[in-house]
């Protein structure tokens, strides 16, 4: 089965909650912009400078425990 677009994907995910995480180096910045573009209201962007590719748990451990949090919080019980 051939692979789809991101952003095919990103767009079926919409309206629900979604949050992209992006480290600072490219091509990963400019795609999570992109794709959050694409993920519709509900959709958030966390960038950080001092972190690369899934570097913000271990970088910003409390923060990233609470966005994860928030996150399943507004998916799952309709808060934020």
């Amino acid at each position: 089965m051939p692979s789809r677009p991101l952003v095919e994907l990103v767009e079926e995910i919409a309206p629900r909650p979604i949050l992209f995480i992006s480290g600072n180096e490219e091509p990963e910045t400019f795609m999570n912009r992109r794709l959050r573009e694409h993920g519709g209201p509900a959709a958030q962007l966390w960038e950080l400078s001092d972190a690369g590719h899934v570097g913000a748990m271990f970088v910003h451990p409390e923060e990233y425990k609470q966005r994860m949090l928030s996150l399943f919080d507004a998916a799952l019980l309709g808060g934020s």
